[in-house]
């Protein structure tokens, strides 16, 4: 039984074997992608348009459940525990407390942190007390900078240069 590299040489089916491989995990990188904004988006509604009606003993996330099981039988995901982790992801990881947020870098370089843009606070890593000084000294200073280059971001994808921390 003759087989691919018979017909275009075992470098070439070796290539094209290693590229669908690739494409396979692009593809499922991306369904998991969609599913997670999904699920974000899902407890983005609850939280925001369901506080209510989400509240503790309502059967909620039961029902919801419930919905979304009868609808999409052959997929799993939609037992009450996880509708309700949809909230709590989504309240845990807003956009406001995900994106707004600055990364520097201590003056030796040794040390990274990021600053939340609103409050100045670390929000991860740590730095020394002066380097953090500088950075919200930085930040203050370049504030409304900051803002506008996250509106842009947001926006259209781009932004532009800020004078660097010295």
């Amino acid at each position: 039984m003759l087989n691919l590299k018979d017909y275009i040489g075992e470098a070439t089916a070796y290539d094209k074997k290693r590229r669908y491989r690739a494409t396979q995990i692009k593809a499922a990188v991306a369904v998991n992608s969609a599913l997670i904004e999904f699920y974000w988006n899902l407890g983005k509604d609850i939280a925001e348009k369901f506080a209510e009606e989400a509240r503790y003993g309502s059967r909620f996330f039961e029902k919801v459940s419930f919905d979304m099981k009868a609808e999409f039988p052959s997929d799993s995901g939609f037992s009450p525990r996880n509708i309700r982790y949809c909230q709590d992801f989504y309240c845990l990881y807003s956009a406001a407390s995900i994106l707004q947020q600055l990364v520097a870098k201590s003056a030796k370089g040794k040390q990274t942190a990021s600053f939340d843009l609103e409050t100045s606070d670390i929000l991860a890593g740590e730095m020394d007390k002066d380097d953090i000084d500088r950075v919200r000294g930085w930040m203050s200073i370049h504030r409304e900078e900051l803002f506008a280059n996250w509106k842009l971001l947001g926006e259209e994808g781009t932004y532009f240069k800020i004078e660097p921390l010295r």
